[in-house]
């Protein structure tokens, strides 16, 4: 069974996306580590990982971070995420990632390696004059 950390739509048939947001799901086991990191989210502390350009950095980013097992929110943005009770207002760019302090160093690799594969990405596909 899967779950949705976004909206918690559940499904027997494990999807990888969710059918109702679009959201990447997760295990049970993910879902009950997600639940006890919400229950914790009052007394720690969140620190900004990185600004994010738009919904696509969001999206890639969202999806690299659960799959290194990084709770993480974002200030701005799309609606939803596992940190729920995060003030979503309006922020300079499309968001600002928020992570918790003791997965700071962690999720700043993880995105420094996107931004890093944008860059080579976007090298490769430049015309040569």
């Amino acid at each position: 069974m899967r779950t949705c950390p976004d909206c918690h739509a559940e499904y027997l048939d494990e999807p990888e996306l969710c059918r109702s947001c679009g959201a990447p799901t997760i295990s049970q086991d993910q879902a009950a580590l997600w639940a006890a990191l919400r229950d914790r989210i009052a007394t720690e502390r969140l620190v900004a990982v990185c600004a994010l350009e738009s919904p696509v950095d969001e999206a890639f980013l969202r999806r690299l971070l659960v799959d290194a097992g990084i709770p993480h929110a974002v200030h701005g943005g799309s609606v939803g995420g596992p940190l729920p009770g995060v003030d979503q207002g309006a922020v300079q760019g499309w968001g600002t990632l928020l992570v918790l302090e003791e997965h700071e160093e962690e999720a700043r690799r993880v995105v420094r390696r996107y931004q890093e594969s944008v860059v080579a990405e976007a090298d490769a596909s430049e015309p040569t004059a």
